[in-house]
């Protein structure tokens, strides 16, 4: 009887986006039916959804590209922990602002940009933007206030070169664990 009220998995997807892809919990709230069970059409949508994630966000364009960056706080802080897929490892700036270039191995045509801080470290960016380079010229695709533990960017689709992160503003030196592309 509330069938009118299932989110579809592009809505899920959507929800999901907003949520985690701002550094919030996600909240399914998918109630059992009469039986004791998850309804069918539920299921099927939250597989979709599933399949959606996968589909749109899980092959990283970035994974172990070359880096370059701002000044690091000290000799052990790689760009290259940038793009290592590795939430444990990161790269410290020397100040709160920071410039990050990264270079694809070949160009790709991007849909959502990813960018982590390391939270054991705090929150800390106030404001970024984000450019690709296509070759001839760089292109603002996305501006923010605040990363947190994850912020998924969806940008206009666009064939890229290289990406640039400014972090413009900070309440401390930028500490970032991941970017990714997808």
């Amino acid at each position: 009887e509330e069938d009118s009220k299932v989110k579809t998995a592009e809505e899920l997807f959507d929800i999901y986006l907003t949520s985690v892809g701002r550094g919030s919990n996600l909240l399914l709230n998918v109630p059992p039916d009469r039986r004791g069970k998850f309804h069918e059409r539920d299921v099927e949508n939250l597989k979709g959804y599933h399949a959606l994630v996968k589909e749109r966000l899980g092959h990283n364009y970035l994974k172990g590209a070359r880096v370059r960056a701002t000044p690091a706080y000290d000799k052990t802080q790689r760009p290259g922990y940038l793009t290592d897929e590795k939430r444990d490892t990161f790269w410290a700036a020397s100040s709160a602002e920071a410039e990050i270039e990264v270079i694809l191995a070949k160009p790709k045509e991007l849909h959502y940009i990813t960018l982590a801080e390391h939270i054991s470290s705090g929150q800390r960016v106030k404001r970024f933007e984000v450019e690709l380079y296509d070759g001839k010229r760089w292109s603002t695709v996305a501006r923010g206030t605040t990363v947190g533990y994850k912020r998924i960017l969806k940008i206009s689709p666009m064939t890229a070169e290289k990406i640039r992160i400014r972090i413009t503003e900070a309440k401390g030196p930028v500490v970032l664990s991941e970017i990714s592309a997808s």
